[in-house]
């Protein structure tokens, strides 16, 4: 953040903070969610429902890396976001992936890199290849997703991608890429839909 972006944020949470009582919390993805739900918790005095979120998620956490036992071992999976403009990988320190992380989950090691996300070139879709890929589109226009993804399934790279062959491609919801404690334990309630076949808690 620069100068001008921290002197105007100062002054305008000065201005809120003569309103009524204003917290800041980081929302830079990654791991920052969870100390902005404890910063807001603490904030609304909802501390201990802050620890049973983060308890639960745990828990799942756990629970998700106790039944799949031996298979997490060697088991790379890749994030892609679907732009009209191409293929986006997810890397290590996105939201997505930080949570990747902690259930025990490996990852390409195109997709080991720090800065959140990094467009490719459709020439580049390997770099997009894992033993499980997770996909979704972006945007709210409906018909420029769709002929983005049918472009990307059309090229005959896509078909030569294992994930692909072994029928290991799941597209999932615009909350892979969100931020928050809802967010983060839906995406695990994916993981153990989609990697252990148990039906989703919130299906």
């Amino acid at each position: 953040m620069d100068v001008d972006c921290l002197l105007y944020s100062s002054a305008v949470f000065q201005q809120l903070e003569a309103i009524a009582p204003t917290v800041l919390a980081p929302s830079e993805g990654g791991d920052s969610w969870q100390e902005s739900l404890t910063i807001h918790a603490n904030a609304l005095g909802q501390s201990d429902l802050a620890t049973q979120w983060m308890q639960r998620y745990q828990e799942r956490l756990v629970s998700f890396q106790q039944q799949m036992g031996n298979h997490l071992s060697g088991l790379e999976v890749s994030v892609v976001r679907v732009y009209p403009e191409g293929p986006s990988l997810y890397l290590s320190d996105s939201f997505v992936g930080k949570i990747l992380q902690a259930a025990g989950l490996s990852r390409p090691p195109s997709q080991q890199e720090m800065g959140g996300q990094r467009q490719i070139s459709q020439e580049l879709l390997q770099q997009a290849d894992g033993d499980v890929l997770f996909l979704w589109t972006f945007g709210d226009n409906v018909a420029a997703q769709n002929e983005a993804l049918e472009k990307l399934k059309a090229d005959s790279l896509w078909s030569q991608l294992k994930a692909v062959q072994h029928n290991q491609v799941y597209e999932v919801p615009g909350y892979w890429i969100g931020f928050g404690p809802m967010a983060a334990n839906a995406i695990v309630d994916d993981l153990f839909t989609y990697l252990l076949q148990e039906p989703s808690e919130h299906s």
